[in-house]
């Protein structure tokens, strides 16, 4: 066997050995015309092998102009002697690409061998992760505030039970043109705007009650469209649309108004001069191809552009627009945490880098059924008559349990006092009479009010039971101090709402 045979079959197998690895592989003369392609990474890229032979680089990247010029730099400098390493766009795919100059059995270069490494999935797969590690990242921050927020919530809730209500009985109980009812009247304010920004927190730890119903969310829009106008004030412009056949939701209406309220709140302060907000709802589509399994609701203004820095954090709390420099303190953050809590998504973008557009997406309801009215979610004052019933109260903040011993005592309840878990389990024991309900803090030291609950109700098997609390009630069944369905009246709440909770409680069998 001669040399050359040899030769000539070393360089077949080495072609065939080429031809199966996992990328594309060339060589081009002097003058930067194909001699050569291969790889298996050819098929890849929609190439077939040896189809560039005889093209020149400029002749076959002349549809590409804005990488041409890169490679075929890259080339040359290969052709003066060097090994040359770059990346690149090319096709719709990402390439790491090597060159080598080619010498023939003198050292003259006579060409250049190219190979290129298609990282497109590799780097989708580390883009996918980068944003999997900034979810996470986002996530352990908004947990950080949610035990914030739940630890904070009860003894911020007893004072606002306190400032309400104590304000709520010296108001009854002065002339209609006493001039201190103003005064009380804005102590009132202060407190309900309070009870509001607790209710933001406890919405950002995901602490408060969901009540998911079967709703129309254009009729929802239309019930707090009064409210939106006022919030968007003198200037300001309003204009809803709504697309025929939208489907139903189930979500909870109140998080949704206050979604909605939030977002055009956001959206006046960053146009002082007067707002033109647009909402659009429709039936959108799945992100995984299903078609009509989202309701949409799109919510833009006329304010200033948002960067993308601003945008990647509009979401977290006391995050800053970066446009207008106002404070969004917890109102984004608080809407976030909602619409994620009804399995919904929340997105903003701002096209032309002009205004911001909203985008919820809520589930619609799984199977039609009756929808809920889109009247008011806020409960208004009862007049309830009361029995001659016996409350043993478990309270151990002052302030709160003496307000409510004389809210109750002023329906006419018999209401036997407890400042602590010890002072309650000596009443039940001891009393001779009967006890129709115990109304119990939920958390107090030592014990919490359903382990004091566990302790009398061997001895009243009669006894009803009602909680108070601080935390909303998802929060501490969470914690598995209460257990679902048990009677709960969250904190902060007026004498009315606590009057009206009572008598349910000792109706109910």
């Amino acid at each position: 066997m001669t040399a050359a045979v040899t030769v000539q079959q070393d360089q077949a197998a080495l072609r065939r050995l080429l031809d199966h690895l996992p990328a594309v592989v060339w060589s081009v003369d002097a003058d930067l015309r194909y001699t050569w392609s291969g790889g298996a990474g050819l098929a890849g890229a929609g190439w077939q092998p040896g189809q560039v032979v005889g093209s020149t680089l400029e002749d076959f990247l002349a549809d590409s102009q804005g990488v041409r010029a890169k490679i075929i730099a890259a080339h040359r400098q290969s052709l003066s002697g060097q090994s040359v390493s770059y990346e690149t766009d090319f096709g719709g795919h990402f390439y790491r690409c090597h060159l080598e100059p080619l010498r023939d059995p003198d050292g003259r270069i006579t060409g250049v061998v190219g190979v290129a490494y298609d990282l497109t999935e590799s780097r989708r797969a580390t883009e996918a992760l980068r944003v999997k590690e900034d979810e996470l990242r986002q996530a352990q921050r908004m947990e950080a505030v949610a035990r914030l927020a739940g630890g904070i919530a009860h003894d911020f809730n007893n004072l606002l039970t306190a400032i309400s209500g104590y304000a709520h009985v010296i108001l009854a109980g002065l002339a209609p043109d006493d001039g201190r009812r103003k005064d009380l009247g804005q102590i009132v304010t202060a407190a309900q705007k309070a009870t509001a920004l607790t209710q933001q927190l406890m919405a950002l730890g995901r602490r408060q009650t969901l009540s998911p119903q079967i709703l129309d969310l254009g009729a929802v829009v239309s019930g707090v469209e009064p409210v939106l106008r006022r919030l968007l004030g003198q200037g300001g412009e309003l204009i809803v649309k709504t697309a025929p056949g939208l489907a139903q939701i189930s979500a909870d209406q109140g998080q949704v108004e206050q979604a909605i309220m939030n977002l055009v709140a956001f959206a006046r302060d960053r146009t002082p001069d007067g707002a033109r907000v647009a909402i659009e709802l429709s039936n959108g589509d799945s992100p995984d191809g299903r078609e009509d399994s989202w309701v949409r609701l799109r919510l833009g203004d006329d304010g200033p552009g948002l960067g993308t820095a601003a945008r990647d954090k509009m979401f977290e709390p006391f995050a800053v627009d970066g446009v207008s420099e106002t404070d969004a303190g917890l109102r984004l953050a608080s809407v976030h945490a909602a619409v994620t809590r009804m399995q919904g998504r929340i997105s903003v973008d701002s096209p032309q880098d002009r205004g911001a557009v909203f985008e919820v997406l809520l589930p619609q309801a799984a199977v039609p059924g009756r929808m809920r009215p889109a009247h008011s979610t806020v409960p208004g004052p009862r007049q309830e008559a009361a029995g001659p019933e016996t409350v043993l109260l478990v309270e151990d903040e002052t302030a709160v349990r003496e307000l409510v011993l004389a809210a109750l005592r002023e329906q006419g309840y018999r209401v036997l006092e407890a400042d602590s878990v010890q002072a309650a389990l000596e009443i039940g024991e001891s009393f001779a009479g009967r006890i129709d309900l115990l109304l119990a803090d939920v958390v107090m030291p030592q014990m919490n009010g359903p382990q004091v609950a566990a302790r009398l109700a061997p001895l009243r098997p009669e006894m009803r039971i009602l909680y108070m609390s601080g935390h909303a009630d998802d929060a501490i069944v969470h914690r598995g101090v209460l257990s679902a369905g048990q009677a709960l009246v969250a904190k902060p709440f007026t004498m009315a709402r606590l009057v009206h909770e009572v008598r349910r409680a000792l109706r109910n069998p």
